[in-house]
């Protein structure tokens, strides 16, 4: 394959290694998500054009011809890169590039507000692509600035006539980074024999990065420590999740022990925040929350 599909397949298998909970939450099996602040809502009632393919040939393009993106998502945290590449991955390394395509690609950056009025003059990147080239391919990225905005984003293929033969867009929203992490129980006082799920909720705007380690502590009256009689628990599979902002989800759990000692226990566990790139990871978070066993 060559080198610039080569990324996308890594790309693509970060993704699948990952959970990325959006504005539109990745469902995994073993958590439960579900929204605690939509900061998505302001972009639907824009207007809706073709979302743009996701690691697939373009039907009306030469065989592994691909449009790859720059980012991706309805939420952008704070700068970055938007937009679009085209690439072409040859069988073999004897293609330098794809046979003749002729293409007059354009592709448009708006900012615009809640209903879609025009905010300055819109950015726009337009090339004639006469082959697509295997090593670099065709960029047509944007530098998106930090500050909170709403944008559009669109890419049209017209062949040399001038007959449009696709168009494909996206909007996003750009937010400041703020920092909002709760981290809480299904209760504060169980049962021997009872269940406890802890529940990670990001109202602020980063990415949480974490996995689904967790522990149980016990307090002696004077600090914390391993509690007197063990927690289920097992192996834990070492897999990497993240949301991203105004996501709440759950992915820990545990039982009451029937001969749990009465008293005080924490639930903790550890999360990266960060508001760089989605599986970036920044700085750690030790989170916990009390609750009490009776008898």
């Amino acid at each position: 394959m060559g080198t610039v599909r080569s990324r996308q397949l890594v790309a693509l298998a970060l993704l699948t290694a990952s959970v990325w909970l959006s504005a539109t939450p990745a469902k995994a099996a073993f958590c439960e998500d579900s929204l605690a602040h939509d900061y998505a809502k302001v972009l639907k009632g824009l207007p809706r054009n073709p979302s743009p393919p996701v690691d697939e040939h373009l039907d009306f393009a030469p065989a592994r011809v691909f449009l790859g993106r720059h980012g991706f998502g309805p939420l952008q945290v704070g700068p970055g890169e938007r937009g679009f590449t085209l690439s072409f991955s040859p069988y073999s390394d004897g293609n330098s590039a794809s046979r003749r395509v002729g293409w007059r690609v354009t592709s448009t950056l708006r900012q615009v507000d809640r209903r879609n009025r025009l905010l300055g003059p819109p950015q726009t990147i337009a090339k004639n692509v006469k082959r697509v080239p295997a090593e670099d391919g065709i960029d047509f990225g944007f530098e998106i600035p930090g500050k909170p905005a709403i944008y559009r984003l669109e890419i049209v293929f017209e062949d040399g006539s001038g007959k449009r033969l696709a168009r494909f867009g996206e909007s996003f929203r750009v937010l400041r980074p703020s920092l909002d992490v709760d981290f809480y129980l299904s209760g504060t006082t169980f049962r021997r024999g009872e269940a406890v799920r802890a529940w990670l909720v990001n109202r602020g705007v980063a990415y949480l990065s974490f996995g689904l380690a967790k522990s149980i502590e016990y307090w002696d009256g004077d600090s914390w420590g391993p509690p007197p009689v063990a927690f289920p628990g097992g192996i834990v599979p070492l897999i990497g999740l993240t949301i991203g902002p105004g996501v709440r989800t759950s992915c820990w759990g545990t039982t009451i022990p029937a001969d749990a000692v009465p008293g005080t226990y924490r639930f903790a566990t550890t999360v990266d925040h960060s508001n760089g790139p989605r599986f970036g990871r920044g700085a750690e978070l030790d989170l916990g929350a009390e609750f009490t066993v009776t008898e």
